[in-house]
């Protein structure tokens, strides 16, 4: 009787862990530019969301979801123009959870941030926060 006892905690145990090890990501993203004059781009944050899922907008009030937020480090004689922007409407809807209204994107949202470099070469490296 031990014996199968422990067994069958062995087997709960090994599926909770086992689960817990897949990750769940319902947005796929892609990140490029586009050249807008002789020393200035737009770089493109572009986001594929699964259908039924969505992810927040940049503006949410507080005590709401985590917003989209992007932070770019820029390497020598690069230049941010401005903040980065939402390109794609967000929707807005009233979120029973957080007792207001929300704007999130659901299917695609874009996202961009217009800059400046002095070289036609440059790598730019940075991390998309969201909450989806």
């Amino acid at each position: 009787m031990l014996k199968r006892t422990l067994i069958t905690i062995a087997a709960v145990l090994t599926v909770a862990f086992g689960t817990n090890a897949q990750i769940y990501d319902p947005v796929t993203w892609d990140f490029g530019y586009e050249k807008k004059g002789d020393n200035s781009y737009e770089l493109v944050f572009s986001a594929e969301i699964e259908k039924g899922s969505h992810i927040y907008a940049m503006d949410i009030p507080e005590g709401g979801p985590i917003p989209t937020s992007f932070t770019i480090n820029a390497p020598s004689g690069f230049t941010l123009d401005g903040k980065t922007f939402e390109v794609t409407k967000p929707e807005e809807a009233f979120d029973e959870a957080f007792g207001f209204k929300i704007k999130s994107f659901s299917g695609k949202a874009e996202f961009r941030q217009k800059i400046n470099s002095q070289s036609s070469s440059f790598a730019v490296t940075g991390v998309v926060n969201f909450m989806s």
